[in-house]
């Protein structure tokens, strides 16, 4: 609270006057008109007395701002691994009779050069030791892929878990004031 001083007046009332009103006219409650003195001689009269009570400032510290910035982090990253559990990659389901459904409609649609392009690699690989198939492991590559994504959330819900663990706990233990 900023300091008030007391001006007299000629009826004997104080006034209770302002840093901020050093110098400037001031009335009292008999309706005189009185000039408050400069900032200089008004340092030299009483103070007034509050009755006010002192409100303690925030009990604030650093304790606090970090464990709030740990909570806010780990709540971070524990939304971000909701985010990315939400899109997980799922594994296609492989069938053998679909395979061959795709492959006869892909050879309807076919133009004559994608089909003779066709049988001359079909030929290509004939002279190489018979037509071989590519063996690809789609399954397997998203199952990789799956497992990849989902360590990655993991690691996300832990460590998010583990700073939310720590703010708490800071926020618990912090001493009370």
């Amino acid at each position: 609270m900023a300091d008030r001083y007391l001006v007299p007046c000629q009826c004997g009332a104080q006034i209770p006057v302002g840093v901020h009103q050093a110098g400037t006219e001031i009335r009292c409650q008999c309706g005189a008109e009185l000039k408050a003195p400069p900032l200089r001689k008004l340092r030299e009269l009483p103070l007034e007395e509050s009755d006010a009570v002192e409100t303690p400032g925030a009990n604030w510290s650093v304790r606090k701002a970090v464990a709030s910035s740990l909570l806010l982090l780990g709540v971070l990253l524990v939304a971000i691994g909701v985010q990315r559990w939400s899109v997980l990659p799922t594994v296609p389901v492989y069938s053998a009779e679909l395979a061959k459904q795709n492959f006869a409609k892909q050879l309807e649609d076919a133009s004559s050069s994608d089909l003779y392009r066709f049988w001359i690699n079909f030929e290509m690989s004939l002279e190489d030791g018979g037509f071989k198939p590519p063996e690809v492991d789609v399954k397997g590559f998203y199952e990789d892929r799956r497992e990849a994504a989902l360590n990655v959330v993991y690691a996300l819900f832990s460590s998010g878990g583990v700073l939310i663990l720590i703010g708490l706990g800071l926020f618990l233990t912090a001493p009370r004031s």
